[in-house]
């Protein structure tokens, strides 16, 4: 059988004939008029084809395809489609989920588990459908005011999983946008293995024949391509380019005859994609809310009625690039239209519509003429201010010459009346006002765009002194956007501008709408000011774009000239860090030591950057040995098992002694590493793991430590080992913290004796030990009866001990990795910082690591502080008393170290504190105590000076839990 598809190549090489060769006063000839009259010399234009019946009736084009070169535009053309993209992208979805990569009732965070729990959840079919509230990914960025740290997909998605609210309850409503359909392609790469770009070109493209269809802001080069311009009070500017790299809302490139290829298999008899008729047939199906309610929208495809007649399409709207695709499956008719003049498509595209389906021209293509004639009077009592309550949006309308002027919508229209109180504009959107002859009192959106609840009540905008506006100023936060908007007065009216954006920051201005509630018409924003109990301004929520985001949360933060500055100083000096390791070279320089401070324990991502880390240290500055904030003997055993000694993996990983090394996957990574490092060296010496601390810092138990000095000395001396173990034998019930505070004196004494004597011994007989065994053997016992030494000092100084002995410890490790050794340490802030972290409770100060070790080692000696602002955490082993079920991390409080870090403006940075000027605010605010995140799971605060304490901070936005270890 002969399908419509299989006759498509000879339909479309015979359709340029077709266009011009048509008779007078046909549709075809019309429209060809009509193109050309839309012609302005030296500028950019449109593309423009008519399918009937499955091949091409008329294909024309006007513009400038390239306004340097000249050269033309033409149908066979390159041109970006922006949202019709969505169309392509939903088709991969159904297609993925038809090969049961997932289900369309999946909850999203099954495959996305870094996007928060809203209390319900999230289905893949929602995000198809609009109906998931999530905001929309472009509008943010736009809102963060720094759009170069959103250019790729990565770092879209975690924009999306920063946002604490949704739009609205998903599946209670429908609002179009674009934060769904990026997530979709998210969802695709990580189910399929594939882009999106990749899995479409395979699934869809290729079988289609579309060979000139890609994913790419014009990465393809220009040939072939028309170039997208916007037109700006200086003139055209060419936007090539400047579409950031994430697909799935937008970013597709292709051609009339490639999308009729598309369009075409959409309602032909016989589907070239996986699923067949079935699956086409879903694309154009309208998806539904949770009661049942159609919303008109299928698979990225519009389904809503163009003047009474049944239609299938979408429009796009990018940089420069404007596109439109009308279907009208019952008419067997395709009109599409793409442009690269950067203004909407629908007027151009609905003009050629309406000749083919034989409908009456409307609009400005009708010569702007109107249906009745009102005069000025009449106008102008719908003239004022209306506001949709829903969004808080508001609408303007002014009248003009028998039309009215109504702005608020994706641009400024006018509209013509069609009756007394109806009117309609030239993309085909109608309005209607009612209420008293005299006054208008609602404005009503009938058919077209929607907003919110689609009905507009006249309001009458408050007025406001200067003095009045001036209680608004301030500083308010955003930790969703990573913003600051400053709130200010000038020449009478509140603007605001974004301070991460510094001296070239626009003027945001707000004209007051209700009470506490501003609007800027000219960016698409609604602010409504928030008050707290005593009705001091607290905050403020902001919409923008017609709802596409609704609420962003910001609180009003104490005025701070000083951190400001020391915002600016900071996103001036920070440097990038993540896939570029090499500024960490910079900062430790010849340094012996640095120590890698974590602001928590569990983050993933902070284990993971230690490892990668590490192994930048040790292939490019020649770190020799990792010591960890673990204990001593599961250093040894650690350090069996990367160089070889041993292959138990288990007894390295399995948290037999602390926390640190619990059975992870982070940790196995690294050790992993170690050991294939070591394997694949060519020189004798290998890297080596230490553990610092004497015992488990949650189980502190001086059996583990004493066991093997005793089961050591049974080789070499089994005599004194005997004599060692009877002194001991009584004594260890007690040792360890919690039964040391109910022994008595007598006991405890005795057990500091005993850990003495035993120390004693092996430095009395050091040479001839180790003359029976080994270098090796003898320091690993010798270690153990030193921790025991160390532990008895902790517990009788109830805890104080600690970083004494892990400062011995490392003493020691340096002298083993002797003078061209170098030591990578990794422990908590609160133990690598050189200055005393004060505890939030205002307790006693404890000491530090590094208070004891850094006087030796002076600049030998480097301190690398992580901080992190939110994220997500488990208590894993219940070392802080909760369960490990997932617990959110909210974000940081504004004023503390890691707050201010937040507002930089970048998601992960190293800031070298040495380069700090010399003097004045900004040193001054470094060596004051701030607040900096502790423990996470305890949502707790210490005190620091920060350049007393680090050299240097590494910052990351968001930390997650652990893996566990083949989970």
């Amino acid at each position: 059988m002969t399908t419509v598809r299989s006759l498509l190549p000879l339909m479309l090489a015979l359709a340029s004939c077709i266009t011009h060769a048509a008779a007078p006063d046909t549709p075809i000839a019309r429209a060809a008029a009509f193109l050309a009259s839309q012609e302005r010399a030296g500028e950019p234009g449109c593309a423009v084809g008519v399918l009937q019946d499955g091949r091409w009736v008329f294909k024309d084009a006007y513009g400038l395809a390239d306004l340097e070169s000249k050269a033309r535009n033409t149908p066979d053309l390159v041109f970006g489609v922006a949202s019709i993209t969505k169309q392509f992208t939903a088709a991969a979805v159904a297609i993925a989920a038809s090969q049961k990569y997932f289900s369309l009732d999946d909850d999203i965070r099954k495959y996305l588990p870094e996007m928060p729990d809203y209390g319900r959840a999230i289905t893949i079919a929602e995000l198809v459908y609009h109906t998931d509230g999530i905001r929309d990914h472009g509008r943010l960025v736009g809102l963060t005011g720094n759009p170069k740290q959103y250019e790729t997909q990565a770092a879209r998605v975690a924009l999306l999983a920063r946002q604490r609210a949704l739009n609205f309850e998903p599946g209670t409503q429908y609002l179009y946008g674009n934060g769904g359909y990026l997530l979709l392609a998210e969802i695709i790469q990580r189910t399929t293995g594939q882009p999106l770009a990749a899995y479409a070109e395979q699934n869809i493209f290729r079988p289609l024949g579309m060979k000139h269809t890609y994913f790419g802001a014009g990465t393809r080069g220009t040939k072939g391509r028309a170039l997208p311009y916007s037109r700006t009070k200086d003139g055209w500017r060419n936007t090539d380019g400047e579409a950031p790299a994430h697909f799935g809302s937008g970013g597709l490139m292709t051609t009339l005859d490639d999308y009729a290829k598309w369009a075409n298999n959409l309602f032909a008899s016989r589907s070239g994609l996986a699923g067949g008729t079935a699956l086409t047939k879903q694309l154009h199906t309208s998806g539904r809310l949770r009661d049942g309610t159609a919303v008109h929208y299928g698979f990225g495809l519009r389904l809503n009625p163009y003047r009474g007649i049944e239609q299938v399409g979408h429009s796009g709207s990018g940089e420069g690039y404007k596109a439109l695709a009308m279907m009208f499956p019952q008419r067997k008719l395709g009109v599409f239209g793409f442009c690269n003049n950067g203004v909407y498509a629908q007027e151009v595209v609905m003009a050629v519509a309406d000749l083919f389906l034989g409908l009456p021209p409307q609009g400005k293509a009708a010569g702007a003429e109107s249906s009745i004639r009102l005069t000025r009077a009449q106008l102008d009592r719908f003239a004022g201010v209306y506001r949709e309550p829903e969004l808080r949006l508001p609408m303007l309308v002014s009248a003009g010459d028998n039309l009215l002027v109504v702005d608020g919508d994706a641009k400024r229209y006018e509209f013509l009346p069609l009756a007394p109180t109806r009117f309609r504009n030239e993309e085909n959107i109608i309005i209607e006002f009612g209420g008293p002859a005299d006054t208008a009192l609602t404005l009503r959106q009938v058919e077209g765009r929607k907003y919110g609840s689609g009905v507009f009540a006249r309001v009458q905008p408050v007025s406001l002194t200067p003095t009045q506006m001036a209680t608004y100023a301030g500083d308010y936060l955003s930790t969703e956007l990573n913003a600051t908007y400053r709130f200010s007065v000038h020449q009478g009216q509140l603007t605001a501008r974004i301070v991460e954006q510094g001296a070239d920051a626009k003027a945001l201005r707000f004209a007051p709408l209700l009470q506490d509630e501003f609007y800027d018409l000219d960016n698409r924003m609604v602010v409504r000011f928030k008050r707290d109990r005593a009705d001091h301004i607290a905050g403020l929520d902001l919409t923008n774009q017609f709802g596409w985001i609704k609420d962003v949360a910001f609180e009003r933060v104490t005025a701070d000239g000083e951190a400001e500055q020391v915002v600016a100083w900071s996103a001036q000096h920070a440097v990038g860090f993540g896939e570029d390791l090499s500024p960490l070279k910079r900062v430790v320089g010849n340094a012996r030591v640095l120590a890698f401070g974590e602001g928590t324990h569990n983050a993933s991502e902070l284990w993971t950057l230690r490892n990668r880390m590490f192994a930048y240290a040790v292939e490019q500055l020649g770190f020799t040995a990792i010591a960890a904030e673990t204990s001593v003997a599961e250093g040894w055993i650690t350090d069996d098992y990367v160089t070889g000694k041993s292959n138990a993996i288990d007894a390295a990983t399995h948290g037999v002694f602390s926390w640190t090394a619990a059975s992870f996957e982070e940790n196995r990574a690294l050790i992993e590493w170690m050991r294939a490092y070591n394997a694949k060296s060519t020189t004798a010496r290998k890297i080596r793991f230490y553990g610092l601390e004497m015992s488990g810092s949650t189980r502190p138990d001086g059996r583990l430590l004493v066991q093997p000095a005793i089961d050591y000395m049974r080789t070499v001396d089994a005599k004194r080992a005997q004599a060692v173990e009877s002194q001991f034998s009584p004594l260890l019930p007690i040792f360890n913290a919690a039964k040391w505070l109910d022994a008595e004196p007598s006991k405890q004494d005795q057990l500091v004796i005993a850990a003495q004597d035993l120390v004693s011994l092996f430095e009395r007989y050091q040479v001839l030990w180790t003359a029976k065994s080994s270098r090796d053997a003898y320091q690993r016992a010798y270690r153990h009866a030193i921790a025991s030494r160390q532990l008895v000092a902790h517990v009788r100084m109830k805890g104080q001990g600690r970083d004494i002995a892990a400062a011995e410890n490392l003493r020691w490790v340096l002298e083993q990795e002797g003078p061209k050794g170098r030591v990578f340490v990794f422990a908590h802030n609160s133990h690598v910082a050189k200055w005393r972290m004060l505890p939030a409770d205002d307790a006693e100060l404890h000491s530090t690591m590094s208070e004891f070790i850094h006087p030796l080692l002076g600049n030998d000696m480097v301190v690398i502080a992580s901080l992190y602002h939110r994220g997500e955490t488990r208590d894993w082993l219940g070392m802080f008393g909760f369960d490990n079920q997932l617990r959110k991390v909210p974000p940081s409080k504004p004023e503390s170290l890691n707050g201010v870090m937040s507002r930089v403006g970048k998601p992960s940075f190293l800031l070298d504190l040495r380069a700090l000027p010399k003097a004045g605010p900004v040193r001054d605010w470094f060596e004051q105590p701030r607040p900096v995140r502790n423990i996470n799971v305890r949502e707790e605060y210490n005190q620091i000076k920060p350049a007393a304490a680090f050299d240097a901070l590494l910052y990351i936005d968001a930390i997650s839990p652990l893996h566990p270890a083949g989970k």
